[in-house]
């Protein structure tokens, strides 16, 4: 069965279990649910175990607050996504990050909790990709989507039907998507291994005229790696 990683940080004792059992009571069947629990952002820092799919993340804590431990994880897939928890609707407007799924006062009512575990168990599993897109989150199925595009400030996604403008650097999302087969081809291209047809000095799509190049001190290591997607999916029930 499907396991999610949920994170709980929050450094009181009754908010951290209250928190707990609000997502243990939500009613979520879709997979298994592994909580981890920490009493400050610090032991999120140096948490070494599984990633997290989900941070309930309190925002005033003794020692680093919450949004500082968001400024520090941007860089890290150590940490999917985080829902803020606070007393203080007014902190809402600090919480904005690539990472954010939301913000909820305390206490977290169990049907949002059930709605943020479904959220992030069909962007891990059901193959579908949540874009959190520069005006709001886009759902586009794994089927749909070709490739991302480095741009200047900015990365675009292609799909079956349309471009979407996505904040972060292309980096950022190869990290993010790690859960698919994303494949980087060029400094400025990351494609879905679902799409391509053919892989030499330029890349061939199924179904889209488009054609990307393939960059030099790419192609090896691009080579070898679909070649492995290609055995891994002939050799698959």
């Amino acid at each position: 069965m499907e396991t999610l990683y949920i994170g709980i940080c929050d450094d009181e004792d009754f908010w951290r279990e209250h928190t707990k059992l609000s997502c243990t009571q939500a009613g979520f069947l879709s997979a298994s649910v592994t909580y981890i629990v920490f009493s400050s952002a610090e032991e999120v820092l140096s948490y070494k175990g599984p990633a997290i799919d989900l941070l309930f993340l309190d925002i005033e804590m003794s020692g680093l607050s919450g949004i500082e431990l968001m400024e520090q994880s941007h860089n890290t897939m150590l940490i999917r996504n985080i829902v803020f928890l606070s007393s203080h609707p007014e902190h809402v407007f600090h919480c904005f990050s690539k990472k954010t799924l939301g913000f909820e006062q305390k206490p977290l009512a169990c049907d949002h909790a059930l709605g943020y575990l479904q959220k992030v168990y069909e962007s891990k599993y059901q193959n579908i990709i949540i874009f959190d897109a520069m005006n709001a989150d886009t759902i586009v199925p794994l089927r749909d989507f070709f490739y991302l595009e480095g741009k200047s400030g900015y990365v675009e996604a292609v799909t079956a039907t349309k471009r979407i403008t996505l904040t972060g650097t292309l980096k950022f999302w190869e990290e993010k998507l790690s859960y698919i087969p994303v494949l980087r081809i060029h400094k400025s291209y990351l494609v879905n291994m679902h799409q391509i047809y053919s892989l030499k000095k330029e890349l061939h799509f199924h179904n889209l005229e488009e054609v990307l190049p393939v960059g030099r001190v790419y192609r090896k290591q691009a080579a070898m790696l679909f070649s492995n997607f290609l055995l891994e999916q002939a050799t698959t029930p």
